[in-house]
């Protein structure tokens, strides 16, 4: 599953909004048989809100890449956690 943009205003960041929804993003991930969410986050100009964020949520870089704008992205992705089925 890719993600293309979340933007929390200003005044409500810290408040554990990200989280939630990359936890129910993470739900439908699973849901739809999806084993890996993948984001970019810019590197040039630095976003680092958004890569500290990703890092903390345990996302990877894969590579980056140079956008016709001209923008450095960061490729990045976080594998799911396999459920068990229970018998």
């Amino acid at each position: 599953m890719y993600i293309d943009r979340i933007v929390v205003s200003a005044t409500c960041r810290g408040l554990g909004l990200g989280r939630l929804i990359y936890s129910r993003i993470y739900e439908l991930a699973r849901q739809t048989g999806s084993v890996q969410v993948c984001a970019e986050m810019d590197l040039n100009p630095p976003n680092n809100a958004s890569l500290d964020f990703h890092r903390k949520a345990g996302f990877i870089q894969l590579g980056t890449r140079i956008l016709e704008s001209g923008k450095q992205v960061s490729m990045q992705t976080r594998f799911l956690p396999c459920e068990l089925e229970k018998s």
